[in-house]
């Protein structure tokens, strides 16, 4: 069916009717027969089986066989194995392949540095076929890898997939941040935790042994200790002195200092005082200097006035009253 739909469009894209173009009609190049056996069982199915109500998921198994649920968790090694990783075991990490498990959540169960890969939790199941106790086969869903670049990190803050960089605080601890709000992903507190404990054996030595104090010191060197130990109090105990001593003189020194700012502080008041009243007098100086002069300018004024009398009554001394002519002016033999 996939051959004549290709076919015809290939022929219909040569009349005209359908737009010969690459990406809307070729087949997507997958991988050749060995790859899809090899990955044949890495394969993701859809919900149908995992909402079937006789397989269980990997969490709810008791019983795991090393030839099923290990082999889908170890798949071949990769080319390019990544160095750096910024997803670890616990992270709460978000699915962005496209498919039935995108956009899916859920914590990193394992890294599979060997192969790019991690498994998150609830996502990407894969067919199983485990063991019983009984000793039958039993059909289940387990997670199977995912490859890293297929997973983001969810932002603590923001609660929405983000990238991360890596950032240095102080210049020495190491930290993964959040490029989108800028928090600090912190490490999980699943790594600390130990996944199998520490079996002792018949030649390992029991903890008591580690702990119990068996060197005896000796009597010199304990004598040497207490020397030393006398001598350091001593030592710290002049130190204490010296600072003291050097706190209460630089002490003198600041109450002198305050005690010269004080007087100094006291000397500019006066003076800016002393300032303030040599203005008030040249200021009343040159009130007092502005009334005379206005003075001696309403005393001239009055002379001016009083000498314009005394020539106008010497002047009307003189005027010969003429019938014929009632005029003010003096006449020329008057005036000569």
């Amino acid at each position: 069916m996939r051959v004549t739909e290709v076919l015809l469009r290939h022929f219909g894209a040569q009349k005209g009717k359908i737009p010969r173009s690459r990406a809307e009609w070729a087949p997507k190049p997958g991988p050749n027969a060995k790859q899809r056996k090899s990955h044949a069982r890495f394969r993701s199915y859809g919900p149908n089986l995992f909402a079937s109500p006789n397989k269980k998921i990997s969490s709810e198994i008791k019983f795991k066989s090393e030839s099923c649920v290990e082999d889908i968790r170890n798949p071949p090694r990769a080319d390019d194995v990544k160095h750096t990783w910024k997803v670890l075991r616990g992270d709460y990490v978000e699915v962005i392949k496209l498919g039935n498990d995108y956009g899916k959540r859920g914590k990193v169960i394992e890294v599979l540095r060997r192969s790019n890969s991690v498994v998150v939790a609830n996502a990407g199941f894969v067919k199983a076929f485990i063991f019983t106790p009984s000793g039958a086969t039993k059909e289940v869903l387990t997670e199977g890898p995912i490859h890293v670049s297929d997973v983001m990190l969810v932002c603590p803050k923001t609660k929405k997939r983000t990238k991360v960089d890596f950032k240095f605080i102080d210049g020495v601890t190491k930290v993964r941040v959040a490029k989108a709000s800028g928090a600090i992903i912190p490490r999980p507190d699943i790594l600390r935790v130990r996944r199998t404990p520490r079996q002792f054996g018949e030649r390992d030595t029991s903890p008591e042994h580690v702990l119990s104090l068996t060197y005896k010191e000796p009597e010199m060197v304990t004598n040497a200790r207490k020397w030393l130990k006398q001598e350091l109090v001593e030592h710290q105990e002049k130190v204490f002195a010296a600072a003291e001593k050097q706190f209460e003189r630089r002490g003198a020194v600041a109450m002198f200092e305050q005690e010269n700012a004080g007087a100094e502080a006291q000397a500019d008041t006066d003076q800016i005082e002393m300032d303030e009243i040599e203005e008030e007098q040249r200021e009343r100086a040159r009130t007092i200097q502005e009334s005379r002069v206005q003075r001696q300018m309403e005393l001239d004024r009055l002379d001016e006035l009083e000498l314009q009398k005394r020539q106008e009554m010497e002047r009307a001394r003189f005027i010969i009253p003429n019938p014929e002519n009632p005029s003010t002016e003096l006449p020329e033999t008057a005036e000569q």
